[in-house]
């Protein structure tokens, strides 16, 4: 989450991703957002992460791309927890 005007990410998956029976579980990105101090929501399908950035006035934050600390900490989080996760191996 941004704040005080600096950086942040956001994660977004498809709107019918609740479905169960459209997308499967997503072990793998339920653990990494709650690595990362977002909801703790099980997520099925496919997640998206983008950069944010709050400016004077605004009343939501922009998106824009991933900085290159930003994807540093995903890569490095989402290592992790594949290692933690049984019989998953971290994929680009």
């Amino acid at each position: 989450r941004s704040s005080w005007g600096g950086d942040g990410l956001q994660g977004h998956v498809g709107k019918s991703s609740c479905f169960v029976a459209t997308y499967p579980p997503n072990p793998i990105a339920t653990r990494v957002v709650t690595a990362l101090g977002g909801p703790t929501q099980y997520i099925f399908g496919n997640l998206t992460v983008c950069g944010t950035r709050w400016s004077a006035g605004d009343k939501q934050p922009s998106l824009r791309g991933l900085s290159k600390a930003q994807q540093d900490l995903l890569m490095d989080v989402h290592a992790v927890v594949c290692e933690e996760t049984v019989g998953a191996s971290p994929q680009g």
